[in-house]
């Protein structure tokens, strides 16, 4: 059963992500982690790449404030 949450918890993220709803796409990546289903790996990578991108986002604000 936790196996099943995880694949549809990695789908929905993947469906969020083509949406460019990033903010859910973040939170599905991390369920599908938390529940270590077959595609945890793959969850995990996505789940890092879109923190990375909500720093850049985060410092590319800070910079505009700046200047």
């Amino acid at each position: 059963m936790a196996e099943e949450k995880g694949t549809r918890a990695f789908r929905e993220g993947i469906r969020s992500l083509k949406s460019k709803d990033f903010k859910s796409a973040e939170q599905k990546s991390r369920e599908a982690v938390i529940r270590k289903g077959p595609k945890s790996q793959k969850a995990e990578l996505i789940y890092q790449a879109l923190l990375i991108k909500k720093e850049c986002e985060r410092l590319l604000q800070e910079l505009k404030s700046r200047f």
